[in-house]
């Protein structure tokens, strides 16, 4: 017979039933583990946190969240990820979130939002996430709004970068 306490131990309960230890959840040890996590996780996560705050209960954030992800994690971590949210729910609401999500279109971008860090990186992972017409669109808009002198800056830097 296995030992009730080693398997307590292992799965994290503590001596009552269906609690589990917080000392493993502790801020000292969320802190180590931010320390250490990429940065890419970090802005997984921050979105998420940003969801769960903001407005929860609207369906954009969601959808942007998604592309955040999309963005930032493995296909093998949105996976467990997202076994583990449908896991949390109720069964009778998974069959709907998964129909949902199935046919629901993530695969644009959606205007810039400000930058909340740094500018260039910014704008480099909105358009890491936009589509090809996004892309298109916005490049050319943001090309016919600079001056004549940022637009010859512009075409030698993109055609110095085209020949190497």
């Amino acid at each position: 017979m296995e030992n009730p306490g080693a398997l307590a131990g292992a799965t994290g309960a503590s001596g009552k039933a269906g609690e589990l230890r917080t000392r493993d959840y502790s801020e000292e040890n969320l802190d180590a583990t931010a320390r250490h996590a990429k940065t890419r996780h970090k802005r997984a996560a921050g979105m998420i946190l940003c969801a769960l705050v903001l407005d929860p209960e609207a369906p954009q954030i969601w959808r942007d969240a998604a592309l955040v992800l999309r963005a930032r994690l493995t296909d093998r971590e949105c996976v467990g990820l997202a076994f583990a949210a449908l896991r949390a729910l109720d069964p009778a609401h998974r069959t709907a979130v998964f129909g949902a999500a199935h046919r629901s279109d993530v695969s644009c971008a959606g205007a810039p939002l400000p930058p909340l860090g740094a500018l260039m990186d910014d704008a480099r992972d909105w358009a890491a996430w936009a589509s090809r017409a996004e892309r298109k669109a916005y490049t050319l808009a943001a090309f016919e709004a600079m001056s004549t002198a940022d637009q010859a800056a512009f075409l030698r830097h993109v055609q110095r970068g085209a020949v190497q």
